[in-house]
């Protein structure tokens, strides 16, 4: 992955950070925005993340969030006025489906 790349992932809002201690982290952080909202950009990240998880190969793996007072907000709402058509909301769905399920084997411990 490219230092550009990595740039993008991260300013999607996900980041995989290895663990000196076999104890990895995915940390969800949308930088700009006052929560985690799950949109198309932060979907693609946490597939990113949780790959490099899956390569890295870890112990275990924590999800956290980089705001201090929540996790994930859920949907990013402001999408349902902006996404033109209901092809990109079931694609949108498929890759969530996707992440949920490439999260369920991976073959460590995920909290």
């Amino acid at each position: 992955m490219t230092v550009l790349e990595a740039a993008r992932i991260e300013a999607a809002g996900a980041r995989f950070e290895p663990g000196s201690d076999g104890i990895a982290r995915i940390v969800i952080d949308r930088p700009t925005d006052s929560v985690n909202a799950i949109d198309p950009p932060l979907l693609a990240a946490l597939l990113r993340a949780v790959e490099d998880a899956r390569a890295a190969g870890p112990r275990g793996l924590v999800f956290a969030s980089a705001k201090p007072d929540q996790f994930v907000g859920g949907a990013d709402l402001s999408l349902i006025t902006t996404w033109p058509s209901a092809s990109e909301i079931s694609e949108a769905c498929r890759v969530m489906h996707r992440l949920v399920s490439e999260i369920a084997a991976l073959p460590f411990v995920t909290v």
